[in-house]
């Protein structure tokens, strides 16, 4: 185990609704962290945007499915995070909005490349 863990956090604008460019820039940003980081934590809600009076009930159409387990069905942002955090060599942290539709919009997620 390493003595030092390198921690970074992604600051970035997101494009309300705009999944694919969200997670398209979240890669470029992801990709320059790469042999830098060790852990790096995306903004909440990073993949649709945050701005919650502007999503309203869209923000539960844009809910992926957010697996408990890596046997599990996983929606888009979850299978791309798994594949980047594999080929970067990093874990990445978010928080998205998750189905199933609980009472909660969104939901802490961790993906880690396997060791």
């Amino acid at each position: 185990m390493p003595d030092t863990v390198r921690v970074a956090a992604v600051q970035m604008t997101c494009r309300l609704g705009d999944k694919a460019a969200n997670m398209a820039e979240a890669e470029a940003l992801l990709a320059d962290l790469a042999g830098r980081a060790d852990v790096v934590c995306l903004p909440e809600l990073f993949n649709t945007g945050y701005h919650l009076d502007a999503l309203g009930r869209d923000l539960f159409d844009l809910a992926e499915l957010v697996p408990a387990a890596l046997d599990q069905p996983a929606g888009p942002t979850v299978t791309d995070l798994r594949e980047l955090a594999t080929r970067l060599d990093l874990a990445i942290g978010w928080r998205s909005a998750s189905r199933p539709r609980s009472r909660r919009s969104s939901a802490h997620w961790l993906c880690r490349a396997p060791r």
